[in-house]
This record gives C-alpha cells, structure tokens and sequence, in this order.
C-alpha cells in the first residue's frame, strides 16, 4: 500500500481508527511537497469520540493542518441506503477501505493503525474499475454526509 500511495495523486481512506506512523509519515510527506496530492480520511465519529488514544487525534489533526480533507462518519444510515438499497443498516464506520489514484484499492479486516501490525487482520490489494468505482463512491459518500471536524 505504501508504495502505490508514494506515487499517488489522490488517496481516500475509510477507516475505524487512524494513527499508522508509517502511512501517517508519507502522507504529510506527500501533502508537503510540491505537485497536487488530494488526501481525504472517513473515520468513525463515535469511536473517535469515545475510544480515540491521543496518539489517533494528534494524528488526524497533524493530516488535517497539512491538508488532509479529515471527516467523522456520523453512522447515520442514509449513505449505506443509498449506495447499497433498503435492507441496509448503519450505526458504526466499520469498514476499511483505501483507494489511490481510483485505481487502486485495499480492503479488509485491519485498521490503519500502529496496534494492527501486532493483530491477525487482512488487507487485500484489488485493481479494476468495477470495484474501484463503488469503492471510491462509498467513501465520497461517507465524506459528504460526515463532519468535517475533528
């Protein structure tokens, strides 16, 4: 993942919970250096609030001074209705996503942060429009329906 997003000029991450310092250190690299580099973050708004470590919320905020576009996922449904019909239920951002350059994308179990290396979570690394476009779609959506605070 790091390597794709190195050569990125969008990224878009879904996630539970942020503070990678690996992700988080090429990120602000990216977002510094001159050229266009689009970086755009959904978490989960009541964990964030609730069960977010220091280390999670200086990070988010260090993105987002940088130039990150940060947005708190309220878990309201309407999104998830929307995007996937009637049956659908929300309450709680629990998916994770990454999608670079709308091309590609990473998908899984495991949270963008330092305490998933130590878990047996998955990411899996899929390329193709299809799947990137729905993707990609779900966490525009997410943004635009969540706070752009945090």
């Amino acid at each position: 993942m790091l390597d794709d997003a190195r050569r990125a000029r969008t990224w878009k991450a879904m996630a539970f919970a942020f503070d990678d310092p690996q992700v988080k250190g090429l990120l602000l690299e990216r977002l510094r250096s001159p050229g266009r580099f689009e970086c755009t973050i959904v978490v989960d708004a009541r964990a964030h609030k609730s069960r977010a470590t220091r280390g999670q919320l200086a990070c988010l905020r260090e993105l987002q001074a940088a130039g990150a576009k940060v947005y708190l996922a309220s878990g309201d449904d309407t999104v998830a209705r929307q995007l996937f019909g009637p049956s659908c239920f929300g309450g709680q951002l629990h998916g994770k996503a990454v999608v670079v350059d709308d091309r590609i994308a990473f998908v899984g179990s495991a949270n963008l942060t330092r305490q998933a290396r130590c878990n047996r979570e998955v990411m899996c690394r899929l390329v193709g429009a299809p799947v990137l476009d729905v993707l990609a779609e779900i966490v525009a959506a997410t943004a635009a329906a969540s706070e752009d605070r945090v």
